[in-house]
Order: C-alpha cells, then structure tokens, then sequence
C-alpha cells in the first residue's frame, strides 16, 4: 500500500563524513540558505550582485569600511582610498599616500581620523584631506592590523612579538619608542591584532594572548587567559555580536567569548583538513536577508564557505564562471554594512566594482546565481525498494524572464549510490499574478535508497519548502 512521506529536502548540509553515511542530513547546499520555523522550513536563494560603482582601479577591492560619523564608505584598492558618498555610488579620489598594493586592509578611526594598514606603513585621512603616511621614525612599519581602544591606536608589526600604540585622539602623528609591549607569554609572534569587549586579542601562530587598558601602564596581560591555540591566518578572524570565530592554528574552528575559547566541531571540519592552503584566509561578518552569516573565503582554494550563526549550520556561495562553467568562489570579497544608505556593499576579487546587495539583485553582474540543494541518501527507516509515484513540492511564485517566459527549477536523483544523476526534470514556476506553489511530479521510478538534487540559475527570486513523496514499499 502506498503511503506518504516526508523528504527532508530542506535539511542541513553536512560534509564531515562520507555522504553515503548522509541520511536526513543533506550533501550540498550552494547559494541558499534556510528559513526554519517551529513547524517546517524552506530553502531560499541567495540575492546577487549589482555594480554601484566601478572605481576604475582595474584592480580588485581590498577593503571597504562605513564611516558611520561621515556618512560615507571608504574603498581600498591597489593601494588608493576612494570614498563613496551617497547611494547612487558618487565617488572621490582621496590618494596620495598608498597602501600595499595587495592585501585585506584593517581599519580603525576616533570619529574625526581613520588609520588603515594593510602590511606596509600606515596611512590616515580626515576623509576629507588626502591620505598620509604615518611618519613617525618611531612608528612600526609593516603593519597589518590597527585597532583603537579607549583613545589609543594599537598596531602589530609583521615578524614580530610586540604591539605598538600611540595616542588617538588626533591624528597619530607621535609616537614613542617606548610605547611598546610584548607579547611573550609564548614563543611565537604576532600575526593579528583586535579589540572586542575593550580586551585586546592578540593571535599568534601559536597561541592567542588577552590584554587590558589598567589606567596606568596602560596595558596588562590579563593573567591566566594566554592559550596556546594560534590562529589558522591573519586575517581568519571575526567578530560578530561581540563573539569571535576563527580557524586555529590546526584547522579547528574556534568561538572567542570574551577570553573564553571554545573549539566547536562544525560539518565542514573535513573540508577544511583537506584544503592544501589556508594561511590566505578571509573572514567577514555578513548581515543579509534577515540572517547573520560568518563567511570564510579561501583564495587559493577557490572556496566560499559560510556559517550561518542563528542557524547553526555550514553552506557555501559561489560565482559561476560561464567560461569554464564551473563554480568558483563567491565574487564579492570584501564587505560591508552601509548603514546609511541601508546598502550591503561587496567588493569584487576580480576587478574594481564595488557591488551592491538588494532585494532587488538575482544575478551576480549579469551571470546567474546558480542555487543547488543535494539530500541525504533517503530511504525512509527501511532497506526495501520502494516505488515512488509521485513527489508534490512547493516551489516559491517566480518572476516572469525576458520574452514574457516562465522560469524553471530542476529536479534529478540518483538511485543507491549510482555515479551519475538522472536526466532532469524541468519544474516551471508560476508566473507573478499567480499564487498557486504546489507542483508535482509522477512516475518517479523505484529505490532503495535516493539522493534528491534540485537546482535553480534564472535571475529570478526562488525558494522551495516541503517535499512529500507518495512510495510503496515492496514485500521481500
């Protein structure tokens, strides 16, 4: 007798064992994520990217910052400051002192003066005058990470143990040769430098120090929270909500709350033991779509993996390449909030756009987002095969593609562990004016087990939720 049963369709992606050990978990999840409520969920396609501004550098974005007291988005690329002053993209050269030409820049400002630092010397501006070097013969050089802490700039210097600081309440143009501290509790150096919680984290490649302001020296080592866990990368470190994430010095993915470490197993721990290099590591703190996402580029690696920090669970974005059709990682490397002009702004690893995320984007510059979502290997609590007659989803109300045509999602399987998938099944999506989101599809073959994969790359919004399957199982 045939019955009805629920595909977990909408389940969370877990890639630390075999996926043949994969049953109500999922395999793949790229460029969506998921909507839970108490009763069910829903997969839902990420938004793209559109072009805001093109700074014209040619060279892609090494760092974006919201000057929240301006109003304006700083942009960093080969080395030169832009400043980005209203929503439509209006821009102005501010260079005359250059950073690196490559490398994520690090930001820090009191409100009138903004440092950045990308592993050379560091350069400040007003945001109105032209940036300039930090001059002092007493000023580390080689810089990679500046951080401001109660009225202080705090800089690391490359291959060193130390940490520098100089006044920050102008321009940081003084600073003293004895203004300077070790960080010694462990042979190491430093790679990084942060401020959360107004504690001053210091990772190392072997250990992570915590340092306070006591009033008087005015930096202490917080004793007895100096733990020998390195991290993975400099810039493999973020902070959203006042917790930290970073990848250690073993490729474990650790939590900083205030100076407690905490190492947390994740599904994609397998993932990253076998990525060959991770020291160029990219972490960013993304708020989008309603949701808190930790991202984590690996360059060399061409990956994008994402943690979705409300949902406790791990997926990747990707960029299609038309020309090899293949995914590489997401297109947008650097980021930020622009809080007032309510805009997401990314910036390209591949040339000099700086993009825009609305609700309004559904492609990434033109190129299709393609969405995958891939199941378990499903076989409803029993080895028996299984007849399916039909499956019945709902699929989210699509927008109509140009030529007045219905966008389509696909839908394939693979049954038992088979190498390769089934042809696909096209899924047309309903027109705006229509409301209608159940479709289904008959004569599904049998099984003993099945994998389920649907896929999405029209420029349209998409989302698909429950999935149930009427199947009889056959007597032995």
């Amino acid at each position: 007798m045939a019955k009805y049963v629920s595909i977990p369709i909408n389940s969370k992606p877990f890639q630390s064992i075999d996926e043949i050990g994969l049953t109500n978990l999922s395999d793949v999840l790229l460029n969506g994520f998921i909507e839970e409520s108490k009763e069910d969920g829903i997969t839902v396609k990420r938004l793209g990217l559109d072009v805001l501004k093109d700074i014209g550098s040619f060279k892609k974005i090494d760092g974006l910052f919201w000057w929240e007291q301006l109003q304006i988005i700083i942009v960093v690329s080969d080395g030169s400051v832009y400043k980005i002053t209203d929503s439509t993209g209006s821009l102005t050269d501010l260079t005359s002192d250059k950073l690196e030409a490559d490398g994520r820049v690090s930001f820090a400002q009191n409100g009138t003066t903004l440092v950045m630092a990308n592993g050379g010397r560091m350069v400040y501006t007003d945001g109105t005058t032209l940036t300039t070097f930090v001059a002092d013969a007493d000023a580390p050089i080689l810089v990679t990470h500046v951080a401001f802490l109660d009225q202080w700039l705090l800089a690391n210097k490359t291959g060193m143990a130390t940490f520098f600081f100089a006044d920050f309440t102008g321009a940081p143009t003084t600073w003293l040769a004895i203004n300077v501290f070790s960080a010694e509790a462990h042979p190491d150096n430093l790679i990084a430098l942060y401020v959360n919680k107004r504690t001053i984290i210091l990772p190392g490649t072997e250990s992570i120090e915590f340092w306070g302001n006591d009033g008087v020296t005015p930096f202490v080592r917080l004793q007895g929270t100096t733990t020998a866990r390195g991290a993975m990368a400099k810039h493999s470190t973020v902070f959203a909500n006042e917790v930290g994430f970073y990848w250690d010095d073993r490729r474990r993915f650790v939590r900083i709350d205030g100076t407690q470490i905490t190492i947390l197993s994740t599904p994609f721990d397998k993932t990253v033991q076998a990525f060959t290099t991770v020291n160029d590591c990219l972490a960013d703190y993304i708020t989008v779509q309603g949701r808190h996402f930790v991202r984590f580029q690996f360059p060399t690696e061409n990956r994008t993996l994402m943690y979705d920090i409300a949902g406790d669970y791990w997926f990747e974005w990707t960029f299609w390449n038309n020309a090899t059709a293949v995914h590489e990682r997401f297109l947008g490397e650097s980021y930020c909030y622009a809080r007032g002009f309510n805009l997401h702004v990314f910036g390209s690893r591949r040339d000099s756009n700086v993009y825009k995320m609305t609700n309004t984007s559904y492609a990434d510059n033109g190129v299709d987002i393609h969405l995958k979502k891939i199941s378990g290997h499903i076989d409803h609590d029993t080895p028996q095969e299984k007849i399916s007659y039909d499956a019945t989803l709902r699929l989210k109300t699509g927008n109509v593609l140009s030529g007045n045509t219905q966008a389509t999602a696909l839908l394939s399987w693979r049954d038992d562990g088979a190498q390769g998938f089934s042809n696909p099944r096209e899924m047309k999506l309903k027109f705006d004016n229509d409301t209608q989101f159940i479709h289904r599809e008959n004569d599904l073959g049998s099984y003993s087990s099945r994998q389920w994969k649907i896929e999405h790359s029209d420029p349209v919004p998409f989302a698909f939720g429950k999935m149930i399957e009427r199947v009889e199982v056959l007597d032995v």
